[in-house]
This record gives C-alpha cells, sequence and structure tokens, in this order.
C-alpha cells in the first residue's frame, strides 16, 4: 500500500499531511475480485487503523523521519524462520524450495538480481543496494541449532486466511521472538492473494511477520506460473520493512507512498507492461511498474529505489533495531572466555563523552569500532580490558544514530547509539 506524496515539476508532487491521513480513512478497491492476484496488506493495513487511530498519526510523520536515513548503511544479516504449514505434501515445501527463496531475498535487497540490466533508462539512477542480507536461522531462541524451518502438518485448508496460522493452540506455528528474527509462514491463503504483511510496530507481537502463499515462494518446484522468481516474498518484505504500494489508498492521483523517488501513479499494474505507462501527469517517467512494491509478475520486477532504501533503513533503527543484536546467524557465545556485560551510557548521550561500561569474566583483548549510518568508521580501539567503563570524547560528533561494534573473543555486539548535540 503506499502513502501519500507527490510529483514536483514533472516527476512528484507534493501531498500535506492532512491529505494523507484523509486518504487512509477511505477504503480503496484494488482490482475486481478475479482480475488478477493481489497483496493482502491494504486490506490489513485498514484493519489496523480502525483498531488504532494513532497509527494515521504516526504514518502522516514517517516520510520527514525517513528523510533523515538516505546515507548508506553498514549491512545487516536478518535471521529468518519459515514456518511450513501444510495441508497435504503438494505444500510441504522441501528444504531446496526454500533454500532459493532466501537466495533470492539475497539478491533483491543487495541489488544483485540478475535482471537489474533491464531496469529501464530513465530509472537507473534511481535503483538502490538496500544492504540488507538474510541467513535461514542457524540457532533458535533458546541458543539450540536449527536449520530455520518449522513444518507443522495442519488440519485446515486455506490457514492463511484465518488468524490461526500463527498459534499452535489453533493449529498453526507459534512465531519465534520477533525481536529478533523474520518469520515467514508458509502455506495456502485463500487463492487469490499472494501473501501479506505488517508494517513494524503496528500489530500484536504473536504475528509481526510475512504470510505467503505456497505457490510462490522460491524458484524451483510447482509453482504460480507468473510468480514463480520469488518476488512475492520479496514485496511482503517490503512491508515488513515499511514499504507501501506506489499508489494510494483509493483509485486517484491525490495519493502515495511518502517516497520522494517513486512516481505519484494512478493504480497498481498487473501482469507485464510492455513500455511506459503514464498517469498522474508522472511523465515523462511514468509509473515505476518495475518496482517490487508494485503488482507486475515476478519477470517484471526488479529494483527498490534510493527513497525505498531511506525508509526501510529508518525502520530498522526505529521499530526493527533489536535485528542488529540478534544471534540467530551466528549463535550465543560459547567461549570460556564470557562477556558479563556490554553497555553505552549514557543512550541518547548529549554530554560529549561516549562511556562504554564492560565486565568480562578474564583479562582479554577487546575491539571497539563506532560508525556512523553511513558506514564510515568513527572510532577505532584495542585494548585489554576486563571490569572498566572506557571513555572516548564524541563532541565532534554531529546529532545522529551511529552503530558500536563490540568485538572480544568469538562474542559479537553491534549497539544502536544516538547523539543529541
Amino acid at each position: 500500500m503506499r502513502f501519500i506524496f507527490s510529483v514536483h515539476s514533472l516527476y512528484f508532487r507534493q501531498v500535506k499531511k492532512a491529505v494523507l491521513v484523509f486518504f487512509l480513512i477511505f477504503n480503496y478497491a484494488l482490482a475486481q475480485e478475479g482480475e488478477f492476484p493481489v497483496c493482502g496488506f491494504d486490506q490489513r493495513l485498514r484493519e489496523q487503523i480502525k483498531e488504532n487511530p494513532g497509527l494515521l498519526e504516526r504514518i502522516s510523520a514517517e516520510p520527514e523521519y525517513s528523510a533523515r536515513f538516505k546515507m548508506e548503511s553498514a549491512v545487516i544479516t536478518v535471521p529468518v524462520v519459515v514456518h511450513i504449514l501444510y495441508f497435504n505434501s503438494e505444500q510441504n515445501l522441501p528444504k531446496q524450495q526454500i533454500e532459493s527463496q532466501i537466495a533470492v531475498l539475497n539478491e533483491d535487497f543487495r541489488k544483485l538480481n540478475y535482471d537489474t540490466v533491464k531496469i529501464p533508462d530513465r530509472f537507473k539512477e534511481f535503483a538502490a543496494d538496500p544492504q540488507i542480507e538474510f541467513c535461514l536461522a542457524q540457532f533458535d531462541p533458546e541458543g539450540n541449532p536449527t536449520d530455520g524451518i518449522v513444518r507443522v502438518a495442519v488440519g485446515i485448508e486455506e490457514i492463511g486466511a484465518t488468524d490461526k496460522y500463527y498459534r499452535a493452540s489453533t493449529g498453526g506455528s507459534d512465531i519465534w521472538d520477533p525481536r529478533y528474527y523474520l518469520n515467514i509462514w508458509v502455506c495456502e491463503i485463500d487463492g487469490k492473494t499472494l501473501g501479506f504483511a505488517y508494517l513494524p510496530g503496528s500489530t500484536t507481537a504473536n504475528k509481526d511477520g510475512i504470510v505467503v502463499d505456497y505457490r510462490t515462494f522460491g524458484t524451483v518446484g510447482r509453482l504460480a506460473v507468473d510468480h514463480n522468481l520469488g518476488r512475492t516474498t520479496t514485496h511482503e518484505v517490503g512491508h515488513y520493512f515499511n514499504l507501501l504500494h506506489p499508489w494510494g489508498n483509493e483509485e486517484g492521483c491525490e495519493f502515495d507512498d511518502g517516497v520522494s523517488d517513486t512516481p505519484l501513479q494512478e493504480k497498481p499494474n498487473a501482469h507485464c507492461p510492455d513500455g511506459p505507462r503514464f498517469s498522474c501527469d508522472n511523465a515523462p517517467l511514468g509509473d515505476m511498474h518495475m518496482n517490487y512494491m508494485d503488482y507486475t509478475m515476478d519477470r517484471c520486477s526488479n529494483l527498490f529505489t534510493q527513497g525505498q532504501k531511506s525508509r526501510m533503513l529508518a525502520a530498522l533503527n526505529n521499530y526493527r533495531e533489536t535485528l542488529y543484536s540478534s544471534t540467530g546467524c551466528t549463535g550465543p557465545d560459547t567461549s570460556t572466555n564470557i562477556v558479563e556485560r556490554v553497555a553505552l551510557f549514557p543512550n541518547p548521550n548529549s554530554q560529549g563523552l561516549l562511556k562504554i561500561d564492560v565486565l568480562l569474566e578474564k583479562e582479554q583483548t577487546a575491539d571497539i569500532k563506532l560508525y556512523s549510518i553511513d558506514g564510515r568508521e568513527i572510532l577505532s580501539d584495542q585494548r585489554v580490558v576486563k571490569k572498566r567503563v572506557l571513555e572516548y570524547p564524541i563532541d565532534h560528533l554531529q546529532s545522529g544514530i551511529y552503530i558500536l561494534n563490540f568485538v572480544s573473543g568469538s562474542y559479537k555486539s553491534s549497539m544502536k547509539y544516538i547523539v543529541i548535540q
């Protein structure tokens, strides 16, 4: 679903916050039933807004918030747990198919997809590498080894269309701690919905993830003809990181998605458009129908924009910051040199002095590095410590978010650090 923004001059038109709130209140008919498969995100967002009107205010402010995160970020690897909910053997997808989907995510969210060559010249300058990678979880929330796949035989057809998929007590599969894992439920939905997701921080913790129809997951196996390259999951993970569709909640040209470099467009694009499509006075660019967040077929989707990257980075640093410290891909520290405590204070900091409270089981070498949000190294130090408060002057730093990496033995920790000057 997309939000309000603008097309200034020939490109984008800014729409005021009040109009954004207005459009969210109204329903939008995506397409006539049966015309083409859809994403179920819009419907669920409207339900969330009805239950929590305060969500409107938060979404309204996000274009301004996202604008502060337009620099490069350090690459993050997100642990993924895939819940396979199968009613029959066809739905019990093999590991090879699951791994093929993780590979697609790693290509699409690093701009390594083979079809970047298909990006039209008029949009090439907008294409971005979001610098997000994924792994099938290697360790579960208790620190036990895992292959990142949970298989549950279910007794309910189209369980993804119910509220039972995310609860073992009702026949589904319980979520793994959503602070540290991306949960993907793969199952049958309703025959016309390809998948759906929730905006970060907008739903209850027990269903904070994405749901994908088993016929669109991965690149091998028996898949839907036009959705067989894993782009449905790419699309839904985009929602997970706070991206919206590139159109408004109503057909028309008044609404947009809060991203300045995605052209305003009248409605979803389906199938595989042959050449430019123009709407909402968005010439000379036209609709960005090859964007992963539109409804075109998998073979015609191939990019995220710099503005969408900024929005995802803002989500990572505001709603999903605990993913930075997840051990789902690397596992807990098993060395004999136990790190008992590493804490930053004050955080946020307006005092011009960074303090790190360190408590180790015994003396050992620690490597400390501080990075700006664009990945530039600001501070680097190595010393032998056991119990000590390390201090570093930071009065020269600009206000913003920084990432501190602390490594000692096999222990690794990345912590968000906020400077206010």
